[in-house]
């Protein structure tokens, strides 16, 4: 019986949608356009600020985010991590760094913005961790538009 369920397990956990964030904004622009998709980006220091980790653990890992953003989203994330073992490559920094200065200047982290596909800011939103079909629900209104 034990055997059976955790085949069970196994089984839906293999047909979870795979959640792909670029790190380029010109591949974003060109993934959008083709797709016809809307650009989220993704603001993140991943091993130092402990909103962002729970952003990411709460509603970026959640189920009903990854069934979603496949079909609806172009994920970009524009990560500035700390720690030394996490550092980018000199290039990403810099892209990265390029990024803030256009879409982040108050360095707010985490910040998540919308972007249409010529990679023009059609707004921001404030995600919660705990509202996952709010969080959802303030997405599709960009999408809508």
């Amino acid at each position: 019986m034990r055997i059976s369920i955790l085949l069970i397990l196994l089984s839906f956990s293999c047909f979870a949608q795979k959640v792909e964030w670029l790190n380029n904004i010109d591949s974003a622009k060109i993934e959008s356009k083709a797709k016809s998709k809307l650009i989220l980006l993704k603001f993140s220091g991943s091993d130092w600020c402990a909103n962002c980790q729970y952003l990411d653990r709460m509603f970026f890992n959640s189920e009903i985010f990854k069934k979603f953003a496949p079909n609806h989203l172009v994920l970009l994330e524009a990560d500035f991590p700390m720690r030394k073992g996490n550092k980018l490559s000199k290039d990403q920094q810099i892209h990265n760094e390029k990024l803030a200065e256009k879409f982040n200047k108050k360095g707010s982290f985490p910040l998540v913005i919308m972007l249409n596909e010529e990679g023009i800011m059609l707004g921001a939103i404030t995600p919660s961790g705990k509202d996952i079909k709010g969080n959802i629900e303030k997405i599709k209104s960009f999408i809508s538009k």
